[in-house]
Order: structure tokens, then sequence, then C-alpha cells
């Protein structure tokens, strides 16, 4: 049976990487076998039975110690359980196994940032590209870290990389949207925007940014409406004797 591993994401972040083929398995199958074993805790994951997924991602290990898509993907659980710590530490043990695991990679560094360590997960991100320079979601996520640093010069690079490569990338249009909007840019923050909404009409935070711009539009409609009508309508100047300024 061949070995199976999660990858995914998260928002702002794209999940620990997705996951890769699940195969249904039966108790029997799983004893004393670790790809059924880790076949199994896949399946588990996939349904959100974390603790279990991580008992039988265990188990695979115990049976063999080498198998570095085990790490990965007990690293992942733990991640969906929050225990930041443990993934890291699995996905580190992975990496040791295999230095080449872009997967491993790309989850650590998702976890570095859920425990905001953005340089550690910038760096993480850096070297799951570095192993493969396609894949879209770690240029997001590596943006995402960006963005939380402030830096949206290089979020905004990050996010525009991801959408070249993947041109159907809704959460990187909204991502676009957001840091654009934060620097003021309201009319490409809304194309973005609308962008991501017409990519995946049920994304609610393109839809959230999308009404906040547009009242941020009305807000500055309104103000300028009051500026030219206070420039209209502004009082002549008075001289000194207090009578209106002006020839006669």
């Amino acid at each position: 049976m061949r070995n199976r591993q999660i990858s995914c994401s998260f928002w702002g972040l794209v999940c620990l990487a997705v996951l890769i083929g699940i195969g249904a398995c039966s108790s029997n199958q799983a004893v004393g076998d670790p790809a059924a074993l880790n076949a199994r805790g896949l399946g588990y994951f996939k349904a959100g039975k974390y603790n279990r997924a991580i008992a039988d991602f265990t188990d695979a290990i115990l049976h063999n110690p080498y198998l570095a898509e085990a790490y990965n993907n007990r690293g992942s659980a733990y991640i969906r359980n929050k225990q930041y710590d443990r993934g890291i530490a699995d996905f580190t043990q992975g990496i040791q196994l295999n230095p080449d695991f872009t997967n491993a990679y790309y989850n650590r560094g998702i976890a570095y940032i859920m425990k905001k360590e953005y340089d550690r997960g910038i760096a993480d991100f850096t070297d799951a590209i570095l192993r493969n320079p396609y894949l879209a979601e770690a240029y997001n996520n590596r943006g995402y870290a960006y963005y939380l640093k402030k830096d949206y010069h290089q979020a905004l690079a990050n996010y525009t990389e991801a959408i070249w490569l993947n041109p159907h990338f809704a959460g990187a249009y909204y991502n676009c949207g957001l840091v654009y909007y934060m620097k003021g840019a309201y009319d490409q923050a809304l194309t973005d925007a609308e962008q991501a909404l017409r990519l995946d009409p049920n994304h609610a935070n393109a839809r959230s940014l999308m009404l906040l711009i547009q009242k941020r539009f009305s807000i500055l409609n309104r103000r300028e409406i009051n500026y030219a009508v206070v420039t209209v309508f502004k009082p002549a100047s008075r001289d000194k004797s207090g009578k209106a300024g002006g020839s006669y």
C-alpha cells in the first residue's frame, strides 16, 4: 500500500497540505501494517477524529520509525488539536528523515505562524518553495506571515505570485484585496475582493471586505460632498473694521 500524507491550510493561511489519496482500511488490515495504519489514520483525520488519527499514526511509527509521512500526518493532527509544539516536533522529525519533504516544511511553517513565530514560518515556507517552486499555497502563506509583520510590500508580492501560479486562487485574491485596503488603495482592494467572490461565491471574508470597502467609499463620497459645500459657501473674510472684505 502506498504511503499517504497530509498537507493543509487555514484562512489567511491556506490549510495543512490537503489530504492525499485516502482509502478505506479495515481494522484487521491495519494491525501491524504501518502503511495501513497511516491510511486509517488519514481516514480518521478527514472525519475530524484527531485523537484516533494520532493513535493510528503513533502505531504506524512504532512499527516503522522511519516512516516520515506518519510523522507529518501526526503533526498535522496535533495542529488541529492546537498542540503546536508537538506538531512542530513531528514535522521536524519528518524533515530529518527526509530533508526534501516539502509538506513537512509547509506544515511546520503553519505551526510557527499559529505560534506567532512569523520569521520561522517564513523560513519554512521559503524552504517549501525551494523544493516546489509551483506551490501557490506556500507563497500565499508566506505572504500572510509578512502581512502579520505589517510588511505589506512583501505580502503583496507573495500573494501576486500565488495568483500567477494559480489564477483561480480565490483566497489569494482576497488576501491581496485586504493588503490594498490596509494601504488605502480602495479601488484595487474592491477589484480583488470582487474577483475572489467570482471565483468562490461562498467566500464570506471576501464578501465582508467588499461591503467594508463600499462603506468606506460611501464615507469618502460624503466627505467630498461636504468639502465641496463648505468651499462653495465659505463666508467671506472680514477686515479689521468688521466689514466683509472685498472691493466696493
